[in-house]
């Protein structure tokens, strides 16, 4: 039941996949929604995890994770990308390892289970605060709840104090946490940057201060994370609040569709009109018949055979529902597939005509391959009968002396006249 209530809550978008880390020596977390299990063809998630290690600053680490297969290669994935900035100047990591716990034992990470149940603690009531606030439920899979889940882990580190009277965030940085408590979907206003290209953006009579709505901070640049009017994040160096009674506003936060791993807003496609219509170039004509493609395979054949494991688009298909351009499937998907196929009606109905397009455009190309040889031939018997090349010199002297003999023969007759009739017989 277990397994089939997590698929429906799935299908129904109400789970969120995310990922969490822990320093066990600084007790930081940190957590991030993800938009993939696992690592990923861009390798997003494994940058995520190189990043949350730059920042704690450790010379030396072991990079532990339990036996879930999509972890352990996120994990492999992680430390070949970390190992590759190792001995580069800006790098601080001298040594890094991975481990794994122990197979059906929580216990064995009990210090990242203690995370996990203080962000998942701390998230809820975030939420269900900012939820009564605004006069709406925040979904699951909402762009909010990936803001919220990162805001919730920097909360955790800068305010949580330990036993040695110092937080996590004390630790890792050697100072407090200094920027100013803001609370999560705040309505505020921001300040454009004194320099750079939105400065003045309208001109140096335009407002200095606009509206914008408080997402979280930027751990790495000390600023603050702002969705703007037209629905993207920004990071800013000073806001100003507003009273407590246009603290909060539903209707400022619709527009806001951006993502940690997207920061712009997601806008619907305007429609341009073409030009005026200009002449075709007259090109040769190829009359060359193209090679057969191989079986497409279709969103509806994956969804009816299933995806392979270890096929990079399949993986991608599973994660965006949608196939990659210029992404191909393995060998090994292509003959499961294929296998799959013609153990059915349909599939094997599917394969023959397949099969059948393949024949009869292998046939045309060999078909076409042959008439142009024979136009070949013809063009060149032509070409040889209109063009008389000269005889080569060797040629002609040989010409030459073959035709001496005869010649010297009639010069006698023409001498001593025509031979008798006598003579003749």
């Amino acid at each position: 039941e277990g397994d089939a209530a997590l698929q429906t809550a799935r299908a129904e978008q109400k789970v969120m996949k995310c990922l969490i880390a822990r320093c066990h020596e600084s007790k930081a977390v940190f957590a991030h929604a993800i938009p993939v299990k696992g690592d990923d063809e861009d390798h997003y998630v494994a940058d995520l995890i190189a990043t949350d290690v730059a920042f704690m600053g450790h010379i030396k680490l072991i990079i532990k994770t339990d036996n879930e297969p999509a972890l352990r290669k996120l994990a492999a994935v992680s430390l070949e990308r970390i190992r590759c900035h190792i001995g580069q100047e800006d790098s601080t990591v001298e040594k890094i390892s991975s481990e794994q716990s122990a197979p059906y034992e929580s216990a064995s990470n009990g210090g990242t289970e203690c995370g996990i149940r203080a962000v998942r603690g701390l998230f809820r009531t975030i939420k269900r605060c900012t939820e009564k606030r605004i006069g709406r439920e925040v979904p699951a899979t909402h762009p909010l709840s990936a803001w919220l889940l990162e805001h919730v882990c920097l909360i955790l580190n800068a305010m949580t104090v330990g036993e040695d009277g110092k937080t996590a965030w004390k630790r890792l940085r050697g100072r407090d946490f200094g920027q100013r408590l803001i609370g999560f979907l705040e309505c505020v206003f921001y300040k454009q940057p004194p320099k750079g290209p939105q400065h003045d953006s309208q001109g140096n009579m335009a407002p200095r201060m606009y509206p914008g709505v408080f997402l979280g901070y930027h751990h790495t640049s000390n600023t603050y994370r702002v969705a703007t009017a037209d629905g993207n994040v920004i990071k800013v160096r000073s806001v100003l609040r507003r009273p407590m009674a246009d603290r909060w506003c539903a209707e400022s936060i619709k527009s806001i569709t951006a993502t940690p791993w997207s920061l712009r807003a997601v806008s619907a496609p305007e429609v341009i009109e073409l030009g005026p219509s200009v002449e075709k170039p007259v090109g040769v004509k190829d009359d060359t018949v193209p090679l057969p493609r191989r079986l497409k395979i279709t969103a509806k054949i994956l969804e009816a055979f299933g995806t392979t494991d270890g096929c990079a688009q399949c993986t991608h298909v599973r994660a965006f529902r949608e196939t990659k351009p210029g992404l191909q499937h393995t060998e090994i998907c292509r003959k499961r597939i294929v296998d799959a196929m013609a153990a059915t009606d349909v599939g094997a109905r599917n394969l023959e005509r397949y099969e059948d397009r393949v024949d009869r455009a292998l046939a045309s190309r060999i078909e076409s391959a042959d008439k142009q040889r024979e136009d070949d031939e013809v063009a060149d018997q032509r070409f040889r009968e209109s063009v008389r090349l000269p005889p080569h010199p060797s040629e002609r002297a040989q010409v030459s002396e073959a035709s001496a003999p005869a010649n010297e023969e009639r010069v006698e007759r023409d001498l001593f006249g025509p031979e008798s009739e006598d003579e003749a017989m």
